[in-house]
């Protein structure tokens, strides 16, 4: 059963998680164009941002988002891989103002251009 925040998000793929071994429930790769519309179906639907980073891998960077739940906890963790030769993603700091700092830190160690960034 999908999640309500999730129905009809286009994915590249969702895999269900094992939370004891993971530490997420649920996990899906998006294209970054639909970032901002999971995000904001996360906010709506009361998840906060923990966290997110980069990995660089052979394939490109792999930017990992991590959200959770105050009063329903199951770590949901989102996906965007971007090309080392356009290493862009929009800014969701517009949605999650706590993801303005890792946002920063993630362009300046890795130089991904989080798009619309304020700062």
């Amino acid at each position: 059963m999908t999640a309500e925040w999730a129905k009809d998000l286009p994915v590249i793929s969702r895999s269900k998680m094992s939370p004891d071994r993971t530490g997420t429930v649920e996990s899906a790769f998006i294209h970054a164009q639909d970032l901002l519309n999971a995000v904001r179906r996360l906010y709506d639907a009361g998840y906060f941002i923990e966290d997110l980073s980069v990995v660089d891998t052979s394939d490109g960077f792999l930017v990992v988002y991590h959200f959770d739940h105050y009063t329903a906890p199951g770590r949901i963790a989102l996906r965007v891989l971007v090309s080392h030769e356009t290493p862009e993603v929009p800014s969701i700091s517009g949605v999650f103002s706590g993801a303005d700092w890792h946002e920063r830190e993630c362009h300046d160690f890795f130089g991904v251009i989080f798009t619309g960034h304020p700062n």
